[in-house]
């Protein structure tokens, strides 16, 4: 089975020994190397999806390019109560929550999902990281409780960690 090594947008295959050998026609237009991430999701038709959920726009919209680059699917929600509400029609692989949003905070999303009894992999994203958020976060189930501005390398870890079911390495970064 092929495997996907993501590139900073840009894709190459790769066996399952981790050699990549990537595109030859992709160049960087800086004449640097893209960034190789460790992370490595294999290529599923359709691959796992990972629910979005944030108010800004802006970090929607990067994170939406860099998860669809290294091969999983990915949606976006501008509100909690948006998520949840299309969680009628089907359930994402893992959900990426922002803390902090104006109609449904990450709190209440992940409260009315422990109440609801659906098993989605949370992890949190959030500019305002303490201590006491992520004991509280982490406690109730979440996979990751990470500080924006996150790398991408860490959000992929946290992914692939919430993917396979198991808690992420650490919680804050």
């Amino acid at each position: 089975m092929a495997w996907l090594a993501c590139r900073a947008g840009r894709l190459s295959t790769a066996s399952p020994g981790g050699v990549s050998r990537p595109d030859p026609t992709q160049r960087p237009p800086c004449g640097r190397p893209y960034p190789r991430y460790k992370v490595r999701f294999p290529m599923l038709s359709p691959g796992p999806l990972i629910a979005l959920v944030d108010d800004d726009e802006a970090v929607l919209n990067a994170l939406r390019r860099l998860l669809r680059a290294c091969g999983l699917r990915a949606e976006g929600f501008a509100s909690g109560r948006a998520f949840l509400d299309s969680l009628a029609d089907h359930l994402p692989d893992c959900a990426v929550l922002d803390v902090q949003m104006p109609d449904l905070s990450g709190w209440e999303v992940q409260a009315e999902l422990i109440t609801l009894g659906l098993p989605v992999p949370l992890i949190f994203l959030t500019a305002h990281a303490d201590a006491a958020a992520r004991e509280r976060a982490l406690c109730n189930g979440a996979v990751a409780f990470l500080r924006k501005p996150v790398t991408a390398q860490r959000l992929l870890e946290a992914i692939d960690a919430a993917i396979r079911g198991g808690p992420a390495e650490s919680g804050v970064a």
